[in-house]
């Protein structure tokens, strides 16, 4: 286990990682891909190396706050992650409007898993009141198919599921899901092609993180708030109370919790390689916590005063990666 001592809001404290649930859905379902080719890799790390979670942006209509890039869609980090480690996997996507590739994913499931997403939760039949999901994305590992289905290891907590052609065809298209690329995307055959060392990794990272950057505010769109800017819509928002109940589940539910969970993976994974953006992910990682406790207390000037305080702090972020 990495750790360190960092100085953050005048406290000095141990770095512990943090084990437990969370929507790692990609990072899990990746770790089994290369643990069925021999190779093990924490999904912590699977998380970092993507990137995903650095950077923000507001979505007005839906009132929904992303922390992390446009530029770091979560089928783009998988690969990403793929890449830095020294793995070579297959990516494979069809067109919008094409079929199921339910023969191609059969002949590929003969020479091992294959993960499948994104995925519209929604539609995963196994899944108790999964309707409530929908448009939700996620990940799973395949791993055979059984008397018309096939069946996955849902990351979610759902090991060995069955899930019949028809509802995986609805979930696989991910017509929800607005970041996907086509439709019935997935990776196998994974292959390791190279062996980089530890810091090789993490400096190869780094530069990926800093083209990230660059390249989510170069796609930006003409009002989309990203970025500081991203989080200090939301505050505002908050403040004025004019986010309304979708909003702040989302931060409640999803963002808020996981933002923690990535923040404190990427200043354990950073501590001995850049102390300062890790410094910086650990203070980010404590405003997060209690703009979620704040959240699910309705205390909403504490809420706001901990994005405003996030929003400070993911300014230093992308400078210190931009410099």
């Amino acid at each position: 286990m990495r750790r360190s001592r960092l100085t953050s809001l005048g406290v000095e404290t141990t770095v512990l990682s943090y084990i437990g649930n969370g929507p790692y859905c990609y990072a899990n379902s990746a770790a089994m891909l290369l643990e069925s080719a021999g190779e093990s890799v924490e999904p912590r790390v699977i998380e970092v190396l993507s990137g995903v979670g650095l950077g923000a942006f507001w979505v007005a209509d839906s009132q929904t706050l992303f922390l992390s890039g446009l530029a770091s869609a979560p089928d783009v980090g998988l690969s990403r992650s793929f890449g830095l480690l020294g793995f070579n996997v297959e990516e494979e996507a069809e067109s919008d409007g094409d079929t199921i590739p339910i023969d191609a994913l059969t002949l590929q499931l003969s020479n091992g898993p294959v993960l499948l997403g994104p995925l519209d939760m929604g539609e995963l039949s196994y899944r108790p009141n999964a309707s409530g999901a929908n448009g939700a994305d996620h990940f799973v590992l395949a791993l055979h198919v059984e008397d018309g289905a096939v069946v996955v290891h849902d990351p979610a907590g759902y090991p060995a599921m069955p899930i019949g052609v028809e509802a995986l065809d609805r979930a696989w298209r991910a017509d929800l899901i607005a970041y996907r690329r086509g439709t019935y995307r997935r990776w196998h055959s994974s292959t390791r092609v190279e062996r980089p060392g530890p810091m090789q990794i993490a400096e190869a990272a780094i530069d990926s993180f800093s083209r990230a950057y660059r390249e989510s505010r170069a796609m930006c769109e003409p009002g989309t708030a990203i970025g500081p800017e991203a989080i200090e819509a939301v505050a505002a928002a908050i403040t004025s109370r004019e986010l309304l109940d979708p909003g702040l589940e989302h931060l409640r539910r999803f963002a808020l919790p996981l933002g923690v969970r990535r923040a404190l993976d990427y200043t354990w994974y950073l501590s001995d390689i850049n102390p300062k953006l890790a410094d910086l992910k650990r203070r980010q990682a404590w405003h997060l916590a209690r703009a979620h406790a704040a959240a699910c207390q309705s205390s909403w000037l504490p809420l706001a005063d901990h994005l405003l305080h996030l929003a400070d702090l993911e300014h230093r972020v992308e400078t210190a990666l931009l410099e």
